[in-house]
């Protein structure tokens, strides 16, 4: 029974390992696929991870309420399918339109992972092991630091409020030193605030799953499950949609076009106009992380508000 249980969760961390890692790494090879296209990367390319992140958000209730009634199961084996072809199709997009597309058929298999994987891992294991596996899960999920099973262990003893309110503590610290890098930042001052920024997103993630889980009853966990899916997946979009909004708005992504067209147009910029366009980078660069820690902030709140833990046995 125990090595069942733990078979449960390899499979299903596969999937969830494969359409969570869709919806970053994408963030790395944006620039490229700009080239490839011929498209700038401030433009329709973006749609490549929206439409990715607003599919999935769209229709994760209704898939979770739809494997209470149909079985987990089916759910998760059908969205498998649909993700390993969507990536196929996305593989082979001649054209930036048609990969968006594909992207939508992608979204729709991760959101049926995403919907049921922590209701079949809920299902798998008994309420006292629940937070230390959803905290395995958790490091699965936001592939952030091995400080995941520590929602989760600790949850499991201590409680999940004052876990989850002290992650998104660290985490907003972490955003705040995130905000004040520049040009002359080395790879280690990189390094070091995103290890702090990924403990504290670890530390919020397993004590918060294991308390939503564990308050739903028992035939509506399935609900339950892409409720907390949703709401890790509307944060990713939203912070996406406001991180470029304040980013543009305080002129990062025009003095971003600029210095990189410059080069390829043959024109060298005046010292002064290039110190200009590296100083409204810099400024919306900071600006956007500091609005990201800014409702980071308002989430500690928020966890503190909530009421008393219960659990579905």
């Amino acid at each position: 029974m125990a090595a069942n249980k733990w078979v449960t969760f390899l499979i299903v961390a596969v999937g969830v390992f494969m359409s969570t890692l869709d919806a970053s790494i994408v963030n790395i090879s944006l620039p490229s696929i700009a080239r490839y296209f011929g498209v700038a990367l401030g433009g329709a390319v973006e749609w490549i991870i929206t439409a990715y992140l607003v599919v999935i958000a769209a229709i994760l209730l209704t898939v979770g309420r739809l494997s209470d009634l149909v079985g987990r199961k089916p759910i998760w084996a059908a969205g498998l399918v649909i993700f390993t072809i969507g990536s196929a199709l996305c593989g082979a997009a001649p054209f930036l339109p048609l990969l968006i597309t594909f992207r939508v058929v992608q979204g729709l298999g991760a959101a049926l992972l995403f919907a049921v994987s922590p209701a079949i891992i809920t299902a798998a294991f008994p309420a006292n092991e629940r937070g230390r596996v959803l905290g395995s899960n958790a490091v699965v999920v936001a592939l952030g630091t091995s400080a995941g099973p520590t929602s989760g262990r600790l949850a499991d003893r201590v409680g999940t409020r004052w876990l989850a309110a002290g992650g998104l503590v660290i985490a907003c610290v972490g955003l705040v030193l995130i905000a004040g890098l520049d040009a002359r930042s080395s790879v280690f001052d990189i390094v070091w605030r995103l290890v702090v920024t990924g403990a504290g997103q670890a530390l919020f993630q397993s004590p918060n799953n294991s308390a939503l889980m564990g308050a739903a009853p028992k035939g509506q966990q399935g609900v339950a499950a892409g409720f907390l899916a949703t709401g890790r997946v509307v944060g990713q979009s939203t912070s996406v949609a406001v991180a470029v909004a304040v980013f543009a708005a305080l002129g990062g992504a025009s003095a971003g076009r600029a210095l990189a067209q410059e080069p390829a147009h043959g024109r060298a910029l005046s010292p002064a106009n290039l110190a200009a366009l590296q100083r409204a980078f810099e400024a919306g660069y900071h600006g956007a992380f500091l609005v990201c820690a800014a409702l980071a902030a308002l989430g500690i709140f928020t966890a503190l508000a909530r009421g008393a833990e219960s659990e579905s046995r």
